[in-house]
């Protein structure tokens, strides 16, 4: 009979788990469904001509943190500058190594020097050194005679030189 009880007790223990795993689990997917189309508002919103608004874009991808990384990478490929800018912006912002490499790309490659300048400055605001051999390139050859200064005064911070 204890033994007849003491099985009962464990199924129901184990449906009892996995139900609420089960329930867990369906929130956790729909709530991530929902962060990710916000996420994708919110980088749309970063092209937007009203600057307050893509500035409270900014912010919220930023108050969002490491979760906005990704699709925030991916953002600096769109095909409106003012997203690129942002995007690098909100990366720097957020501090995550992931952004390094692919802002080092930016700095390097994008055709708009606006967007380029924005990159080493959100390259500063990540504060890795990773970037100094990317940075004194930029300060050398970049095309543009302002994002060459901004890329050597970020150049000079990573180094630790007033």
């Amino acid at each position: 009979m204890r033994s007849l009880l003491s099985q009962r007790g464990r199924v129901s223990l184990w449906v009892t788990g996995w139900l609420v795993a089960w329930f867990v689990g369906g929130f956790v997917a729909s709530t991530v469904g929902v962060a990710q189309e916000e996420v994708a508002r919110l980088i749309e919103q970063l092209g937007s001509e009203d600057r307050a608004k893509a500035g409270q874009a900014i912010e919220a991808l930023v108050k969002m943190g490491k979760p906005a990384v990704d699709p925030l990478i991916q953002a600096l490929k769109h095909a409106n500058p003012t997203v690129r800018s942002n995007a690098a912006t909100a990366l720097g912002r957020i501090k995550d190594r992931r952004a390094l490499e692919p802002l080092i790309g930016v700095l390097e490659k994008d055709p708009h020097p606006s967007v380029r300048l924005v990159a080493a400055l959100a390259l500063a605001d990540l504060g890795d050194k990773g970037a100094i051999p990317a940075l004194k390139k930029a300060s050398l050859e970049d095309p543009d005679s302002t994002t060459r200064i901004i890329a050597h005064v970020v150049l000079k911070v990573l180094e630790g030189k007033p």
